[in-house]
């Protein structure tokens, strides 16, 4: 017996530049394993991703980093090889991380020294591999799990968070919500309100500080790229409500989706 099966790509397809075929594999849906077979589809010339003229800027974006306070940790050492990979191969401006940059750990044994720790190693492994290059942040789930135990706040966790954290200048942000500005690029970093550490929610405050610092300086043309860490729910892989992935996605996301809608251009 034979079976088929057929895969549409959608039209926005990312295709690495330099790449000369895709291969599709099926996945488990119970483990996520890959089958060892493959359809591969051959890409023609017209059909490769080539970037036209020289970029104005360059930047990497990473996520989940989950830096650990112990140097043959595999998260840490991963963390490490990306900074080297992007400094030496890429020559990036700047990176950002889109939240999660330090690990800690949930339950009893979370403390806010734990995660000072993290980002202690993760300040200290930055500081050998690419000290002149910056590194920007937003606040991820795992960066605020240390809140509700041993009697730790969001102020302390927030706090942590701003010291760590560099704007081009060489200052520090005052919360998790801050922006900036390079050139004629805005970079916008939406934080928690707190109401649980793993999803992101955003009170009234908050909705107006996105709204009006989107709009300060937007002229359609020009590049405005927001940094959350968590997912808007049906958007990626892993925030999926009909496969019950909905764990810690954007809980007020048809608030935030209604300011966002006045940006067609921020990203």
């Amino acid at each position: 017996m034979t079976i088929s099966s057929s895969y549409r790509f959608p039209s926005l397809q990312i295709i690495p530049e330099g790449a000369d075929r895709i291969r599709v594999y099926t996945a488990n849906k119970n483990d996520n394993t890959l089958s060892t077979q493959y359809v591969e589809a051959m890409l023609g010339e017209t059909e490769t991703f080539k970037v036209e003229g020289e970029p104005l800027h360059t930047f990497a974006v990473v996520s989940d980093t989950h830096v650990v306070n112990d140097d043959n940790h595999d998260w840490t050492k991963k963390f490490k090889n990306m900074l080297k990979d992007v400094s030496e191969n890429i020559g990036v401006e700047g990176v950002f991380i889109n939240g999660d940059m330090v690990n800690t750990a949930s339950g009893s044994s979370t403390t806010p020294d734990k995660a000072s720790g993290e980002y202690d190693k993760l300040q200290s492994i930055k500081s050998e591999v690419c000290p002149d290059m910056p590194i920007y942040m937003a606040i991820g789930n795992h960066d605020l799990w240390p809140v509700g135990f041993n009697n730790t706040s969001l102020q302390t966790m927030e706090q942590m968070f701003c010291q760590n954290t560099m704007l081009p200048d060489g200052s520090h942000p005052s919360s998790f919500f801050y922006d900036f500005w390079i050139d004629n690029n805005h970079f916008v970093f939406v934080g928690d309100s707190g109401r649980d550490p793993n999803y992101l929610w955003l009170n009234e405050t908050a909705l107006n500080w996105l709204d009006t610092t989107i709009a300060s300086g937007y002229v359609e043309g020009k590049n405005t790229f927001i940094f959350m860490h968590q997912s808007m729910p049906n958007t990626v892989a892993g925030s999926l409500t009909d496969f019950s992935q909905g764990e810690a996605v954007v809980e007020n996301a048809y608030e935030i989706r209604q300011i966002l809608k006045k940006y067609p251009d921020a990203m």
